[in-house]
């Protein structure tokens, strides 16, 4: 966990030229959000606003976005799959209100002259596989809302990518799939002037097969599949997934020869139940400790997920048999 210490108050973000969204107003993204009964003093619909505006894509890359802090001496934050960072508005600066933002929330009534942080996150390409950013805004100690910026080639603020907007400070999440390649703002902001506090960013990230091939049955013939970490140099076994029955699989460590599996000397790790297959993934469930595991034989990596929204890949296959 990263301690955000260095935050420039004023951030090149201030500087942006902006364009507008390609829909005029959030009433044009989302008509029936914005009529929902509203019991809160921002006047926001019950369950606040979230908007996802698939037709947006950025153009900018890291180095864009880094050329120009550089050029104004700003320091920003790169944010990246599977970490929580700590956050800390106070003292940081009113870098962007909301006549800077584009026009997609320029209805909302709110200035956001409350000071703000400014993150980035870059999107590699990742043609084998359909990414799930998740993003997700908690531990807020004042209300403050969550945005997802693209940008264009230059780096410049051009449109939202995605909103999230609670009343209070209720936890605000962004989920989007499929972000095409290059660099998005993400920006923490409060709506109203005086508002600084702490809050915790986390990134979670998780992939499916984007071309998934035809491999007909032969997944539901597998008994056991070796896993470890690849890297330039070869590869490392650290274990396997083994089917000891219909339906259940166990997690071993390296094993001994020589010795049954379950034995002593090969004790299992996990204990899972197969819950599901289809033509290139089976998939593990362990109600124990609210985890589930796909066993990707496209992309030949184990995927961990659990109930409490954490997703990664977690080991490379190796071998299976």
């Amino acid at each position: 966990m990263r301690n955000l210490n260095v935050i420039a108050a004023i951030i090149l973000f201030a500087f942006f030229a902006l364009t507008s969204c390609q829909k005029e107003s959030m009433a044009d993204l989302h008509s029936d959000t914005l009529t929902a009964t509203t019991n809160n003093e921002r006047g926001l619909p019950e369950n606040g606003i979230h908007i996802v505006n698939e037709d947006v894509h950025t153009q900018a890359t890291a180095q864009s976005i880094q050329q120009q802090a550089t050029s104004r001496s700003r320091t920003i934050t790169p944010i990246d799959c599977g970490t929580a960072y700590d956050g800390c508005t106070i003292g940081q600066g009113n870098s962007i209100q909301g006549n800077m933002y584009p026009s997609c929330i320029s209805d909302l009534g709110a200035d956001f002259k409350g000071e703000d942080q400014i993150f980035y996150l870059v999107v590699p390409e990742t043609p084998e596989a359909i990414v799930t950013y998740e993003i997700s805004l908690t531990g807020m100690t004042v209300d403050m809302d969550l945005f997802l910026l693209a940008l264009d080639r230059n780096g410049y603020i051009s449109e939202c990518k995605a909103i999230s907007i609670n009343s209070y400070n209720k936890e605000e999440m962004i989920t989007v799939s499929g972000l095409t390649p290059g660099a998005y703002a993400v920006i923490v902001d409060g709506y109203m002037a005086g508002m600084v506090g702490h809050f915790t960013l986390t990134v979670n990230c998780s992939a499916v097969s984007a071309n998934p091939p035809s491999i007909g049955n032969n997944v539901s013939h597998l008994t056991a599949i070796e896993i470890g970490e690849k890297d330039e140099f070869g590869a490392s076994l650290l274990g396997s997934f083994n089917k000891r029955d219909a339906t259940t699989w166990k997690e071993y460590g390296t094993l001994l020869p020589h010795f049954p599996l379950d034995s002593d000397m090969n004790p299992a790790r996990f204990v899972f139940e197969e819950v599901a297959q289809d033509e290139w993934s089976i998939y593990l469930r362990d109600d124990s400790r609210g985890v589930n595991i796909q066993l990707d034989l496209h992309r030949n990596k184990v995927v961990y997920s659990d109930d409490n929204g954490n997703a990664f890949d977690l080991y490379d296959i190796l071998s299976a048999y």
